[in-house]
């Protein structure tokens, strides 16, 4: 599945919608919310709505351990 954002531009897919149809490739257009541009969602996906004073205001620290835990789950 292709998703465009909110703030997505139709010109940065590198294929055009109609050959992700005949393909099998889902497109959706802007989900509420979503400010990204293009995103292809073969992957696992998530998006965390959190207080970051448990993290002392700090989004690197907070990505930093999210990615950690990731790797650990995958190895």
């Amino acid at each position: 599945m292709v998703t465009v954002g909110r703030n997505g531009h139709e010109e940065n897919l590198l294929a055009s919608p109609d050959v992700l149809l005949r393909t099998g490739i889902e497109m959706h257009r802007h989900r509420p919310g979503w400010g990204c541009d293009v995103s292809w969602s073969g992957q696992i996906v998530g998006y965390p709505i959190l207080d970051l004073r448990e993290w002392k205001r700090d989004v690197g620290a907070y990505v930093r351990a999210i990615e950690q835990m990731l790797i650990d789950t995958a190895g």
